[in-house]
């Protein structure tokens, strides 16, 4: 009867709870970091995280480039935006090997939601923040006339 207690309370839980628990009382050396990202040891792969730090890189250079051009600035930043998700996807997440197509456009697919809907966000800021200044300056006129 206990085993079945246990597998049942065992089922019920997300995939990796069980092992974070004690993963988060360890240190964690910066030797822990690079094996557990990177090592093919670990069913990393080396190549993918290279691939996706080359590709935020270059999706940052022409995202920044785009910016320069008023006409281009919404695609400009939303592309940069999305370059720099995918360059800290390429550092910090885990790209299982082998890679395959379809895990590449799935995460590409969901970074550039998530990318657009941050442009989005920084479209709104920054007319709140013009909206600001404007009637700041405006005030300030009045104020001295």
């Amino acid at each position: 009867m206990l085993k079945t207690t246990v597998l049942w309370r065992i089922q019920l839980r997300a995939p990796g709870t069980l092992l974070a628990v004690g993963a988060a009382e360890e240190f964690m050396t910066v030797q822990d970091f690079f094996h557990r990202h990177y090592s093919p040891l670990v069913g990393e792969s080396p190549t993918g995280h290279a691939i996706a730090i080359l590709a935020g890189l270059v999706l940052m250079v022409i995202g920044t480039a785009l910016v320069v051009s008023m006409v281009f600035l919404p695609a400009g930043v939303a592309i940069g935006v999305l370059g720099l998700l995918i360059l800290g996807a390429g550092i910090f997440g885990h790209i299982m090997s082998p890679l395959t197509f379809a895990d590449l456009m799935d995460a590409v697919v969901g970074l550039s939601g998530a990318a657009i809907t941050l442009t989005f966000a920084i479209a709104i800021v920054a007319v709140v923040a013009g909206f600001g200044v404007t009637v700041f300056v405006s005030l300030f006129r009045w104020l001295i006339n």
